[in-house]
């Protein structure tokens, strides 16, 4: 399977892979539904629900034949957890990763990456995973992914296109009067669309 491939590991982090039984030869697309942790307790005002990461989950297992990794730190236990009780499928989580190795090595693995405005999406976007990264309050010009044009034309940014946004800058993250309206209304199916387009 994808663990013995991360040959620079140390065995405790291949057996931590390992122990995720993902099917070798199936699509892997990692989930990140969240991220944010720079932003304390404001963290959830950039993140999409997690019913909707799970109705994705379900759709893009359906469309595309491929299993589901849900990846998160400690503390998104609950998140990931809430992601999996809305979602029909199985999926594989890598909750915690023992090392920024394990991290890499699960991401560099996937087809595709999709998810919040957050550390493992950039982090796929620097190993050259694809992604399909979803920004609400936070212009994505500015803290998108970065590389070169050729590289960046495999990252893809979904975001609902209202005049308040983006509102975050200078560091600032300003109260909400529209009830964080740039994720709560950001349909599955525009980020589904993006993501066949991606797979495609």
């Amino acid at each position: 399977d994808f663990s013995t491939r991360v040959s620079c590991g140390t065995n405790a982090e291949i057996e931590h892979l390992a122990r995720l039984h993902l099917t070798e030869g199936k699509p892997l697309i990692g989930l990140v539904p969240g991220g944010g942790a720079s932003w304390g307790p404001n963290a959830i005002f950039k993140q999409w629900r997690p019913e909707n990461f799970a109705r994705l989950a379900d759709e893009m297992a359906l469309r595309h034949s491929a299993q589901l990794l849900l990846i998160g730190d400690g503390k998104e236990h609950p998140l990931c957890q809430e992601v999996m009780r809305h979602m029909k499928n199985p999926c594989a989580v890598l909750l915690d990763a023992p090392s920024l190795l394990v991290l890499a090595g699960a991401l560099k693995e996937c087809l595709l990456v999709v998810g919040n405005d957050s550390g493992p999406m950039h982090l796929a976007a620097a190993l050259g995973t694809p992604t399909v990264s979803i920004f609400g309050p936070v212009d994505p010009e500015v803290y998108g992914p970065f590389g070169q044009e050729a590289e960046l034309s495999s990252h893809r940014v979904v975001v609902k296109d209202l005049a308040c946004r983006p509102c975050y800058k200078e560091f600032r993250f300003p109260p909400c009067p529209w009830d964080n309206a740039c994720l709560k209304t950001l349909e599955v199916s525009a980020v589904l669309e993006v993501v066949d387009a991606a797979l495609s």
